[in-house]
């Protein structure tokens, strides 16, 4: 069993955090959520929808039934124990169906002289910068126009602390706070030690691509905490629906998350995924169609190994994806202050060759837009056209081992 109890709202360090006691197979004491925003009042645990939101993946992997000791939303606790769960083993068949109990909440009734938010995720990346873009501009419907943008530290910037702790994200909110001063947004920063709940399922999953596995679910648990505050969560995924994959061999929730994300929802909150009508390459287009002076933030790459002079490295896997897609769209030099495109074009044989073996699954989507590179003149790298042609020749139909193919391309 599995049980979240002792729900606490408290003041750590100047800033509101919510906690509650944890009790399972490797699980930390406590998981909290630590937040810096102007509204002092963001955090709640009247309903604690993210409890259940944040323990589901961990239970299912542990096959522990899952034990919230509070009331929450009867729609959320629905489809926790039914459409939710269906899906995820659909995407993930190892995970196990698991039975979730808690009490059942009346419809929260929220103070109609405060402002609840539509809120999206923001990191200055493709995905995120297409959302800002379409749900922030004077075409966008009201009850979807964007008056607050987020950030959060829920596994993706390295291991938290054990106790609450504001340090990872401090740099990354306070760059956030800036550009929402400067457009009237406000700014939410949530961190939390969901990835030390997550790292006791690390053991029992092979594949190297960890984090992808449980991404939508830990960025909705930290979003429902505000729950209070925010009325409509647009999150930024990275699959537009013309890529759905229900049983893609990487198993992860963002390949899925146009459908899953609504799931989600409660009375009073609602989910649905931002510009999902849109592939990557889509919203690299049309953030350059609207506004070819966003300062795109892609880079994956450690600090310590970039080159100060340009905003990302411009060698990482996801900078050579970007540039390669904003070359098929002909826009390369408008990216020249924030990559370094001296390196992209003298070495680009050996920066596609430098990107890592379970990475390389992105070439299937580079592969579309070689007929627009070359339209331009430009050179396509070596691996890349070896991919694009063993395609060519697996799509005959005299072969049948498509499949088999891929996979031994990436091994």
């Amino acid at each position: 069993m599995i049980s979240a109890s002792e729900f606490r709202l408290e003041t750590v360090d100047g800033r509101l955090t919510a906690s509650c006691k944890l009790a399972g197979p490797g699980l930390p004491k406590r998981l909290w959520f630590m937040a810096e925003s102007d509204d002092e009042n963001a955090l709640d645990i009247t309903e604690p929808n993210w409890a259940a939101v944040a323990l589901l993946y961990p239970a299912m992997v542990h096959n522990q039934d899952l034990y919230i000791e509070a009331d929450i939303s009867p729609l959320l606790l629905h489809n926790l124990n039914n459409d939710i769960q269906l899906l995820l083993k659909v995407i993930n068949p190892h995970l196990n169906q698991i039975k979730v109990v808690a009490g059942s909440s009346r419809p929260q009734e929220f103070n109609q002289n405060v402002k609840r938010h539509v809120i999206t995720g923001f990191s200055g990346g493709v995905d995120s910068t297409a959302t800002y873009l379409k749900y922030n501009n004077p075409n966008s419907s009201s009850s979807l126009r964007l008056s607050a943008l987020s950030i959060y530290d829920v596994g993706a910037m390295g291991k938290t602390s054990p106790s609450p702790s504001f340090e990872h994200l401090q740099k990354h909110y306070d760059q956030l706070k800036r550009f929402c001063d400067e457009r009237e947004l406000l700014a939410f920063g949530i961190s939390s030690n969901m990835d030390q709940v997550y790292r006791s399922t690390k053991k029992k999953i092979t594949n190297r691509a960890f984090f992808p596995k449980y991404v939508s679910l830990v960025n909705i648990s930290a979003t429902l905490v505000m729950q209070k505050r925010v009325k409509l969560y647009l999150p930024s995924g990275c699959i537009g629906y013309s890529e759905m994959e229900l049983n893609h061999v990487d198993d992860t929730t963002e390949r899925s998350e146009p459908i899953l994300a609504p799931l989600f929802s409660t009375e009073r909150f609602m989910c649905q995924a931002g510009a999902a009508g849109l592939t990557r390459f889509e919203k690299i287009k049309y953030i350059f169609e609207t506004d070819p002076k966003s300062q795109l933030n892609v880079c994956v790459m450690k600090a310590s190994k970039r080159n100060d002079d340009f905003l990302n490295c411009g060698r990482c896997w996801k900078c050579i994806h970007t540039i390669y897609d904003i070359e098929a769209i002909g826009k390369l030099t408008e990216i020249g202050t924030i990559f370094d495109l001296n390196e992209y074009k003298n070495n680009k044989d050996k920066l596609f060759n430098s990107i890592p073996p379970h990475y390389k699954i992105s070439f299937e989507y580079m592969a579309k837009n070689i007929p627009l590179i070359e339209a331009q003149g430009g050179k396509i790298p070596k691996i890349l056209m070896e991919y694009h042609n063993g395609l060519q020749i697996d799509r005959n139909p005299a072969h049948e081992n498509l499949v088999r193919r891929k996979k031994w391309f990436f091994r």
